[in-house]
This record gives C-alpha cells, sequence and structure tokens, in this order.
C-alpha cells in the first residue's frame, strides 16, 4: 500500500515492519515532498553535517548530482556525462557497447518527460536530429546548461504518472 499523506504517515511509517535508513527520489517533482516529510519524520535529515546535508537535498534535485551521490556510496549507477554539445553526446554514445544513450535535460523533466533514447548505431541520422533540436530549443536562461547522457540500462522501466 503506498503511504498516506498527511497526519496519518507517522503511523504508516511506524508499523513498517523495518525501519527506514534512507530514501532516494531523483528529481521527480511530485515524489519530493513526500520524501521530505518522511526523511523529517524519520531523523534521516538530522546528520548534524550542514555540508552533506545540503549536497543530499540538491542530489534529490539534480539527476547526476544523484548519479554521483550513488556511486560515492557504493551503489550500481549508470556511466553518464555531462554533455554541452551534440558532438560530447555522439562522442558518448559511440564508445558504449549498445550505441544507445538516454538523454535527459540538466533541469526539468521526470517520469519520462523530456527524456529520450537514442540510437546511434541503427538511427544515426534520427539520433543526431533529436540532440541538435534538444540543444536549439532549451529554455531562456539555460542556453549554456549540459545535458545528461547516460548508457542505456536494460530491464524494465517504471514512470509515475499524476493522472
Amino acid at each position: 500500500n503506498p503511504a498516506p499523506r498527511g497526519p496519518g504517515m507517522k503511523q504508516w511509517l511506524e508499523a513498517l515492519p523495518f525501519r527506514v535508513s534512507g530514501v532516494l527520489a531523483y528529481s521527480d517533482p511530485f515524489a519530493l515532498p513526500i520524501v521530505e516529510e518522511v526523511l523529517r519524520l524519520t531523523g534521516l535529515t538530522e546528520s548534524g553535517n550542514a555540508t552533506e546535508a545540503a549536497r543530499l537535498e540538491q542530489a534529490r534535485r539534480n539527476k547526476h548530482t544523484m548519479q554521483i551521490v550513488l556511486k560515492e556510496a557504493g551503489l550500481a549507477s549508470s556511466r553518464m556525462t555531462l554533455a554541452r554539445t551534440p558532438t560530447e553526446v555522439a562522442t558518448f554514445a559511440q564508445a558504449e557497447p549498445s550505441k544507445q544513450v538516454v538523454v535527459k535535460p540538466f533541469v526539468g523533466g521526470s517520469a519520462g518527460n523530456n527524456v529520450t533514447l537514442l540510437d546511434y548505431g541503427q538511427q544515426i541520422a534520427q539520433a543526431e536530429d533529436v540532440v541538435q533540436q534538444i540543444f536549439s530549443c532549451r529554455p531562456a536562461g539555460a542556453e549554456n546548461f549540459p545535458i545528461l547522457v547516460q548508457e542505456r540500462l536494460e530491464g524494465d522501466e517504471y514512470a509515475r504518472s499524476e493522472e
């Protein structure tokens, strides 16, 4: 059962057959309020280290920083790069065994929004066109922001929808 929102969440957490020892939310804006409430209720934000707390707060809102935090914690995470040009995207993709990569906006996008799978092995021209469009259509103020490029991981894909 999903966690209840509001006052019932504390009782729900206490009734779990395990202790919550950490929370990962990536940068899903729908999940962040729930995650932050769970962190507050479980005391996981009270490490006493203000610098680390601020870094984890940033990681929950930044896909690239989250991947770095995962790697530093010894958890599996995807190969990645921040690309500032279409050439950097293509170079990373060509080095991948599958030649397939996922591109994500540096800011914004969650639950699959603005996330694109590119195939530089079978559909090079199409991949290059999509990347060119991504770089030419960044919103005002984000023209110099890189995009996150990650290896394509095999397996089930999940996305949350606010229907």
